[in-house]
């Protein structure tokens, strides 16, 4: 007699091949509709399981082929300005001129301006180009930035590293910045701003500070059971401001649990907070980052194309490791 157990399995595996099968043949999903995606997604792990894309390979596999790389390309679009930061410290050093290349060759629009922003700023490589420097003091050694840090009664390097990132855009006279982390390198051409209309990826990953932290934040936020924490995402000055903005930067850190080791991301706030309240300026676009290892680059001799021959399918590859 054949396990119970067994029978879920199968009928589960055959329904989501079924279900896979219709919607590919469907226009219900089609890339022009792709945003319907993240409520599909959230339907899909709350009341269909096993359709889930974090437990099911196969239906995983469907969502990153219908997700678009590049979507505002195949719309009537206008190649916006943008300027990029990259916040780093000497660690990320000798990989910036790699990060700075690659970003030069794979953003479709027009770069304004690139700017480093870290704490050794007279260690900085010589050969970035024409790149904009500046100190993090610029940004935390600000009275009122030193109050909110003493306030939180926390040394983290993380949350200095986001308030970096929110600060710059708030004084930014740019429209459009893209965020980008220094141990991220772009591998596909995007178009990452059209007009008000932006690109948006998610990653497959839950952490569930962030989303608390985010319910108290913004109560009316609905999460999908997905984070945007995505290693670089293009911000739009106004919903910056919209986000923190005057007191909210305070509320936003004061909603945090400090007894968590990560309790806030500003990419996860930045993305839910866009989805849930400009969902006709944004666009989904494939994520597909890979991460990479210190060593595959020594193995490589350095070589940034035999790196990447090693992700065809990638967008951005990042290093998080050695081994």
């Amino acid at each position: 007699m054949k396990s119970i157990r067994t029978i879920p399995a199968r009928i589960s595996s055959r329904v989501s091949r079924t279900i896979f099968e219709l919607l590919t043949d469907s226009n219900i999903f089609s890339k022009a509709n792709v945003n319907g995606f993240l409520e599909f997604l959230d339907f899909t792990s709350d009341s269909l399981k096993f359709l889930s894309p974090y437990k099911n390979p196969f239906f995983k596999k469907f969502v990153d082929s219908i997700v678009p790389v590049d979507p505002l390309i195949e719309l009537p679009h206008e190649k916006s300005g943008l300027s990029v930061m990259i916040p780093c410290s000497s660690k990320d050093f000798p990989m910036l001129p790699t990060v700075i290349c690659a970003a030069r060759s794979n953003i479709r629009n027009p770069i304004l301006e690139i700017t480093v922003v870290t704490p050794d700023v007279e260690l900085v490589p010589k050969n970035l180009g024409s790149v904009k420097i500046l100190s993090d003091n610029h940004f935390l050694g600000q009275p009122k930035v030193k109050n909110l840090l003493a306030d939180l009664k926390m040394d983290s390097g993380w949350i200095k590293q986001q308030l970096i990132k929110i600060l710059f855009c708030l004084q930014s006279t740019e429209s459009n910045i893209l965020i980008l982390d220094a141990d991220t390198i772009l591998t596909k051409p995007k178009l990452y701003v059209s007009g008000n209309m932006q690109i948006l990826s998610f990653a497959y990953e839950y952490h569930s500070p962030y989303i608390q932290h985010l319910k108290s934040f913004l109560p009316l936020v609905h999460d999908f059971g997905l984070t945007f924490v995505t290693h670089h995402q293009l911000w739009q000055k106004d919903i910056v401001e919209d986000i923190w903005s005057g007191d909210r930067l305070n509320d936003w850190l004061e909603s945090m649990d400090r007894n968590q080791l990560s309790p806030v991301s500003e990419y996860n706030t930045y993305g839910l907070y866009a989805y849930n309240f400009f969902p006709a300026r944004i666009r989904l676009s494939r994520f597909a980052n890979e991460q990479f290892s210190r060593k595959i680059l020594e193995n490589t001799g350095g070589n940034m194309d035999k790196v990447f021959s090693l992700f065809p399918d990638s967008c951005s590859i990042s290093i998080h490791s050695y081994s």
